[in-house]
């Protein structure tokens, strides 16, 4: 349990720090920085789902730690469950000052973590989406492909394997989010690659370009999910719910 973020500025963030001030009216934003109380805190603290990570932000004061740690002492006491504090760590803008950094440390015995984190699965960074952030995503799909290579697959069950199996992979990051152009070509090659590869593991000829394959069956293509159009699809959907 526990990924801890500190920082005046926010994650990954450019999206998220245009979001929050909309949320509320000026009361609401002028809550956001103030020491939260104790029962606040543990209303937070306790509908915790211990199973997953947990991101707290926090101003970085040692009276707003301690507070947090307070109450995270008390979830401890009650629930049974404990921090990891080996797999905790705290994230700073990287111009704070360095008493401050000495501070959050000391009140939380955590250390200091770098971008890019990944929280829950999906890579938090600062900037623009580079492709190494998704590298994760690409091999998981690639050892899937590679677990396969044993079989005897008729092009039928190619097919059923990338349109329920692959392609289902990186549906949740697809949802949560900001993933460069290179890593769809990346996964679409691979879905490729498998499909028209013969049982002597040698490379058929493609005799169709991918981005057909994707339109439905009724117009001539393979029925499977563009992973640029379900992007697109997610994003539409993160936009109309702010």
């Amino acid at each position: 349990m526990g990924d801890w973020v500190m920082d005046d500025e926010g994650i990954g963030w450019e999206a998220l720090l245009n979001v929050i001030p909309n949320l509320g009216d000026d009361i609401d934003n002028m809550r956001l920085v103030e020491v939260p109380t104790l029962e606040e805190v543990k209303q937070v603290i306790f509908n915790m789902d211990g199973d997953n990570d947990v991101i707290v932000f926090a101003n970085g004061g040692a009276d707003s730690l301690k507070r947090v740690m307070q109450i995270l002492e008390c979830y401890q006491s009650d629930s049974g469950q404990l921090v990891n504090v080996q797999k905790s760590g705290y994230l700073v803008h990287h111009r704070i000052i360095v008493a401050r950094k000495r501070v959050i440390e000391r009140v939380t015995h955590f250390h200091k973590r770098e971008l890019p984190v990944r929280y829950p699965g999906a890579p938090l960074f600062i900037g623009r989406a580079k492709e190494a952030y998704y590298s994760d995503l690409c091999q998981k799909v690639l050892d899937k492909v590679l677990s396969w290579k044993s079989r005897l697959l008729s092009s039928g069950g190619k097919l059923i394997l990338i349109r329920h199996v692959l392609s289902s992979i990186p549906i949740h990051l697809l949802a949560v989010g900001v993933i460069p152009k290179g890593t769809f070509r990346l996964i679409e090659r691979v879905c490729a690659d498998f499909l028209w590869e013969a049982g002597d593991e040698r490379k058929k000829f493609q005799w169709i370009r991918w981005r057909d394959l994707c339109f439905p069956t009724e117009e001539g293509g393979a029925g499977f999910r563009s992973l640029t159009d379900m992007y697109k699809a997610f994003s539409y959907k993160l936009w109309w719910n702010f």
